[in-house]
């Protein structure tokens, strides 16, 4: 993101996502035809994340049914922890890194 948008900006962490969940209000919607998960803050703010898919091999997996979002927590070779989620719900999971998942950067 750093080398994209400038220096200010970054991958959010395990812990930003958490406080999302814990500070706003979470529903899965649709804008603009395109579904994802919309996060409500008190004071009316709020950020939508596309149902994006994932992209497993050369094949794009689930696009506007979920949404797999990178952290920046990296735990080995193998793992990271991501955002998914669906109609269904949403969590944070330790997941392979062999996917190819989407980013949301945040302003540090």
């Amino acid at each position: 993101a750093s080398v994209l948008y400038g220096k200010r900006w970054r991958i959010p962490t395990r812990e930003n996502f958490y406080e999302l969940f814990n500070h706003t209000t979470i529903t899965y919607t649709s804008v603009n035809g395109i579904n994802g998960r919309k996060f409500v803050s008190q004071n009316g703010n709020y950020i939508f994340l596309p149902s994006c898919g994932y992209i497993l091999g050369t094949a794009i997996t689930g696009k506007n049914n979920v949404g797999e979002y990178w952290t920046r927590n990296i735990d080995d070779a193998e793992r990271a922890w991501r955002l998914d989620f669906s109609i269904d719900g949403y969590r944070l999971y330790n997941g392979g890194r062999s996917f190819g998942c989407c980013i949301r950067p945040v302003m540090a």
